[in-house]
């Protein structure tokens, strides 16, 4: 059904019949021209002579059906078998199988042996026989992102990590001025701070940093004269000036400067402290002057 073979109109005597090109079909084998419907003497070309209107049958052989089940290898993961009885004989693809994220794995191919040593071909490989392919899972590799919130990551900081192969410690980033406190995994830094990434983990991570900025000494050297407080300033922020001048017999106060040696000022309106600090002050002597 559905093939079709071109009739021959024979003008000699004695008539034989040409054979055709054998017909074809998908699921089944020709086997031959032959002289009644149930093909139970076949036709020979060159000994048998048409002598009126004949029709020829052809017989078909039907093709050996092969089966294939699907064996994931995990239990609670199925996929449908399948069967192909065509010539030559190749299994349709099924849709690849999906593990759940807990299980960290991800599908790598159909094999021909549960241990997973020879993949299958779709393509080329023809089956022999009913078979079993066999499901291949690789460790599945997730991804690592960073929210820094102002900080910097030196070079070889992770950005994945492959389920259940070790654990993975997360990276110190650096601030300035700043004191690193923690990974979070949330991203108003509750809960509890995250240093590793442990072993058996799954799922893509981001982590969130979370700095504390640092506070650092202003001292005010007086270089001879009244000792002045102390105070503290955070890190890049202005410190004020003291509200009460040193003093130092014989010596008038000439303000405040960065070095010992006063050659630069230290502005209260827009030098920053950038660390433990000391500004100096500046004595000019007082001189007496005599009338004779």
């Amino acid at each position: 059904e559905g093939v079709s073979v071109t009739p021959q109109l024979l003008t000699t005597s004695p008539s034989y019949a040409v054979e055709p090109a054998a017909p074809t079909l998908a699921t089944d084998t020709f086997g031959g021209w032959f002289k009644e419907p149930e093909c139970i003497n076949q036709w020979d070309f060159n000994e048998d002579e048409v002598v009126g209107p004949t029709t020829l049958y052809a017989k078909w052989i039907p093709n050996p059906v092969y089966h294939a089940t699907f064996d994931t290898q995990i239990v609670g993961i199925s996929v449908e078998p399948t069967s192909v009885n065509t010539i030559p004989a190749h299994f349709s693809r099924p849709a690849d199988p999906v593990a759940p994220d807990n299980l960290g794995v991800f599908f790598a191919g159909w094999y021909k042996e549960a241990e997973c040593l020879n993949v299958w071909n779709f393509a080329s490989d023809e089956p022999t026989g009913d078979m079993t392919l066999f499901a291949k899972w690789s460790p599945k590799s997730f991804n690592i992102s960073y929210v820094l919130n102002g900080g910097t990551l030196g070079a070889g900081a992770p950005s994945n990590y492959i389920f259940d192969e070790k654990d993975v410690a997360l990276p110190i980033p650096t601030y300035e001025g700043h004191t690193f406190e923690g990974w979070f995994s949330s991203q108003d830094l509750g809960g509890s701070e995250e240093v590793t990434i442990t072993r058996g983990s799954y799922g893509d991570k981001n982590f969130y940093a979370k700095w504390r900025i640092n506070n650092y000494s202003v001292t005010f050297d007086t270089q001879g004269g009244t000792a002045v407080v102390p105070t503290t300033a955070d890190f890049d922020t202005l410190v004020a000036a003291p509200t009460t001048l040193p003093t130092k017999s014989g010596y008038v106060f000439g303000g405040w400067f960065k070095d010992s040696a006063c050659k630069q000022v230290w502005d209260f309106t827009s030098n920053r402290v950038q660390g433990d600090t000391i500004i100096y002050a500046k004595w000019l002597p007082i001189y007496t002057v005599t009338f004779n």
